[in-house]
Protein backbone atom coordinates (compact mmCIF):
# COMPACT_ATOMS: atom_id res chain seq x y z
CA UNK A 1 0.00 0.00 0.00
CA UNK A 2 1.31 3.44 -0.92
CA UNK A 3 1.70 6.20 1.67
CA UNK A 4 1.88 9.92 1.01
CA UNK A 5 3.54 12.47 3.26
CA UNK A 6 3.41 16.23 2.83
CA UNK A 7 6.70 17.81 3.91
CA UNK A 8 8.52 21.11 3.91
CA UNK A 9 11.87 20.48 2.20
CA UNK A 10 14.33 22.19 4.55
CA UNK A 11 17.41 20.98 2.67
CA UNK A 12 17.53 23.99 0.33
CA UNK A 13 16.17 27.48 0.88
CA UNK A 14 15.14 29.62 -2.07
CA UNK A 15 16.59 33.10 -2.54
CA UNK A 16 13.61 34.64 -0.73
CA UNK A 17 14.09 32.34 2.27
CA UNK A 18 11.13 30.09 1.47
CA UNK A 19 11.25 26.31 1.16
CA UNK A 20 9.52 23.95 -1.28
CA UNK A 21 6.61 21.83 -0.17
CA UNK A 22 7.03 18.27 -1.41
CA UNK A 23 4.92 15.14 -1.55
CA UNK A 24 6.85 12.01 -0.60
CA UNK A 25 5.19 8.85 -1.90
CA UNK A 26 6.34 5.46 -0.68
CA UNK A 27 5.21 2.36 -2.55
CA UNK A 28 6.76 -1.12 -2.31
CA UNK A 29 9.84 0.26 -0.54
CA UNK A 30 10.46 2.80 -3.31
CA UNK A 31 10.31 6.50 -2.50
CA UNK A 32 9.12 9.07 -5.01
CA UNK A 33 9.24 12.81 -4.43
CA UNK A 34 6.91 15.24 -6.19
CA UNK A 35 7.50 18.98 -6.09
CA UNK A 36 4.26 20.80 -6.97
CA UNK A 37 6.09 24.14 -7.24
CA UNK A 38 4.67 25.62 -4.04
CA UNK A 39 7.01 27.30 -1.60
CA UNK A 40 6.43 28.68 1.87
CA UNK A 41 8.25 30.52 4.63
CA UNK A 42 9.25 28.13 7.41
CA UNK A 43 7.26 29.95 10.10
CA UNK A 44 3.99 29.35 8.19
CA UNK A 45 4.44 25.59 8.09
CA UNK A 46 2.04 24.10 10.61
CA UNK A 47 -0.53 21.35 11.06
CA UNK A 48 -3.29 23.40 9.35
CA UNK A 49 -1.22 23.73 6.18
CA UNK A 50 -0.35 20.03 6.26
CA UNK A 51 -4.02 19.14 6.63
CA UNK A 52 -5.02 21.41 3.72
CA UNK A 53 -2.41 19.88 1.40
CA UNK A 54 -3.18 16.32 2.49
CA UNK A 55 -6.83 16.76 1.57
CA UNK A 56 -8.04 16.49 5.14
CA UNK A 57 -11.01 18.70 6.01
CA UNK A 58 -10.12 22.05 7.45
CA UNK A 59 -12.03 22.74 10.64
CA UNK A 60 -10.89 26.26 11.32
CA UNK A 61 -11.94 29.26 9.26
CA UNK A 62 -9.37 31.43 7.48
CA UNK A 63 -8.08 34.44 9.35
CA UNK A 64 -9.41 37.89 8.72
CA UNK A 65 -7.00 40.53 7.48
CA UNK A 66 -6.32 42.01 10.92
CA UNK A 67 -5.90 38.64 12.64
CA UNK A 68 -3.47 37.49 9.96
CA UNK A 69 -1.61 40.83 10.03
CA UNK A 70 -1.31 40.63 13.81
CA UNK A 71 0.37 37.22 13.46
CA UNK A 72 2.88 38.62 10.96
CA UNK A 73 3.50 41.68 13.12
CA UNK A 74 4.05 39.48 16.18
CA UNK A 75 6.60 37.42 14.25
CA UNK A 76 8.40 40.63 13.26
CA UNK A 77 8.35 41.78 16.87
CA UNK A 78 9.90 38.48 17.95
CA UNK A 79 12.57 38.90 15.25
CA UNK A 80 13.25 42.42 16.62
CA UNK A 81 12.20 44.11 13.36
CA UNK A 82 10.75 47.09 15.24
CA UNK A 83 10.73 49.50 12.26
CA UNK A 84 8.61 47.14 10.19
CA UNK A 85 6.32 46.46 13.15
CA UNK A 86 5.46 50.16 13.44
CA UNK A 87 4.91 50.63 9.70
CA UNK A 88 2.79 47.49 9.30
CA UNK A 89 0.73 48.17 12.43
CA UNK A 90 0.00 51.74 11.33
CA UNK A 91 -1.08 50.61 7.85
CA UNK A 92 -3.35 47.91 9.27
CA UNK A 93 -4.86 50.33 11.79
CA UNK A 94 -5.61 52.88 9.04
CA UNK A 95 -7.30 50.28 6.81
CA UNK A 96 -9.38 48.80 9.63
CA UNK A 97 -10.34 52.29 10.80
CA UNK A 98 -11.42 53.22 7.28
CA UNK A 99 -13.50 50.04 6.86
CA UNK A 100 -15.03 50.40 10.32
CA UNK A 101 -14.42 46.72 11.07
CA UNK A 102 -12.05 43.86 10.35
CA UNK A 103 -12.32 42.60 6.78
CA UNK A 104 -11.76 39.27 5.13
CA UNK A 105 -9.23 38.84 2.35
CA UNK A 106 -12.08 38.47 -0.13
CA UNK A 107 -13.35 41.92 0.80
CA UNK A 108 -10.04 43.51 -0.16
CA UNK A 109 -10.57 44.32 -3.80
CA UNK A 110 -9.57 47.03 -6.26
CA UNK A 111 -12.52 49.29 -5.51
CA UNK A 112 -11.89 49.21 -1.74
CA UNK A 113 -8.20 49.98 -2.27
CA UNK A 114 -9.01 52.83 -4.64
CA UNK A 115 -11.52 54.34 -2.20
CA UNK A 116 -9.09 53.91 0.69
CA UNK A 117 -6.37 55.68 -1.30
CA UNK A 118 -8.73 58.54 -2.10
CA UNK A 119 -9.74 58.78 1.57
CA UNK A 120 -6.11 59.00 2.70
CA UNK A 121 -5.20 61.68 0.15
CA UNK A 122 -8.28 63.79 0.92
CA UNK A 123 -7.48 63.42 4.63
CA UNK A 124 -4.19 65.22 4.03
CA UNK A 125 -1.73 62.35 3.80
CA UNK A 126 1.18 62.86 1.40
CA UNK A 127 1.69 60.48 -1.53
CA UNK A 128 4.76 58.86 0.04
CA UNK A 129 2.81 58.05 3.22
CA UNK A 130 -0.07 56.62 1.21
CA UNK A 131 2.27 54.46 -0.87
CA UNK A 132 4.03 53.29 2.30
CA UNK A 133 0.70 52.14 3.76
CA UNK A 134 -0.18 50.33 0.55
CA UNK A 135 3.19 48.59 0.31
CA UNK A 136 2.66 47.26 3.85
CA UNK A 137 -0.91 46.16 3.12
CA UNK A 138 0.23 44.50 -0.12
CA UNK A 139 3.04 42.69 1.71
CA UNK A 140 0.57 41.29 4.25
CA UNK A 141 -1.85 40.35 1.49
CA UNK A 142 0.91 38.61 -0.46
CA UNK A 143 1.99 36.65 2.62
CA UNK A 144 -1.55 35.32 2.83
CA UNK A 145 -1.39 34.59 -0.87
CA UNK A 146 1.69 32.46 -0.29
CA UNK A 147 -0.20 30.05 1.96
CA UNK A 148 -3.25 29.89 -0.30
CA UNK A 149 -5.96 30.86 2.21
CA UNK A 150 -7.59 33.16 -0.33
CA UNK A 151 -9.90 32.10 -3.16
CA UNK A 152 -8.30 32.32 -6.59
CA UNK A 153 -9.48 35.13 -8.80
CA UNK A 154 -9.30 37.88 -6.20
CA UNK A 155 -6.02 39.66 -6.84
CA UNK A 156 -6.61 43.38 -6.21
CA UNK A 157 -2.95 44.38 -6.27
CA UNK A 158 -2.59 43.01 -9.78
CA UNK A 159 -4.18 46.17 -11.19
CA UNK A 160 -3.75 48.60 -8.32
CA UNK A 161 -0.59 50.65 -8.78
CA UNK A 162 1.33 52.18 -5.90
CA UNK A 163 3.02 55.47 -6.79
CA UNK A 164 5.67 57.27 -4.84
CA UNK A 165 6.05 61.02 -5.05
CA UNK A 166 9.82 60.69 -5.22
CA UNK A 167 9.51 58.40 -8.26
CA UNK A 168 7.52 61.07 -10.10
CA UNK A 169 10.15 63.76 -9.61
CA UNK A 170 13.28 61.71 -10.31
CA UNK A 171 13.88 63.12 -13.80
Amino acid sequence: MATIKVLLDLRRAKSDGSFNIIFRITNLKKVYTINPGISLQKYFWNETIKAMLSGKPQVETPDTFQVFADKIIQQMREANRVGNVIVYQTAVNRLISYCGRDVTFLEIHFRLLDQFSHHLITSGFKQNSVSNYFRSIRAIYNEDLSIKIFILGSLPFLCFKINRLSAIYTQ
